[in-house]
């Protein structure tokens, strides 16, 4: 019955996807009290390596940085880039992650100065992405990972020289 469905929790969902693979944890807390929140992440990702956690809160990510300073984490941000890397620099971040009205040249040169790969969020225009890759992102994310892979892959056609 509708009744008994529930969502998985994230223990269940890690347990079902490869160790190997990569995974991009977007933390959302909304009300939930920061400390048991951090308590609780700790425990459902406990022996998972490849795991990156991104949040646009970035109080949530100083939590997870005092409570497990070895793993990597990223500020999420869509304005005030000079803030977004501040906040990457206090966060000893891995990365930074931004919408794509912050992915130019100015805002990825310092991130990249500083040695942050930066990562765009839900870009799903092929042509976009494209241009992206151009001005020097490191990473996209998409709703469509399978399109976006073909499109860039003929982009650069083997043997091509860039001019």
């Amino acid at each position: 019955s509708e009744d008994d469905e529930r969502f998985p929790r994230l223990d269940e969902i890690l347990g079902d996807v490869a160790a190997t693979m990569p995974i991009n944890l977007e933390l959302k807390r909304r009300r939930a009290d920061i400390g048991r929140f951090v308590e609780r992440l700790g425990e459902a990702i406990d022996g998972r390596d490849n795991l990156l956690m991104s949040s646009f809160d970035w109080d949530l990510l100083a939590a997870v940085r005092r409570a497990m300073p070895d793993r990597p984490i990223a500020p999420i941000g869509s304005r005030q880039p000079h803030a977004l890397l501040r906040a990457a620099e206090q966060l000893d971040a891995w990365s930074v992650h931004c919408h794509r009205r912050l992915a130019f040249g100015d805002f990825i040169s310092a991130a990249r100065v500083s040695g942050w790969p930066v990562l765009v969020y839900t870009v799903n225009d092929v042509e976009l992405g494209g241009q992206l890759i151009d001005r020097g992102v490191s990473g996209l994310f998409t709703d469509a990972p399978e399109r976006m892979l073909v499109a860039l892959a003929r982009s650069v056609e083997p043997g091509e020289e860039e001019e």
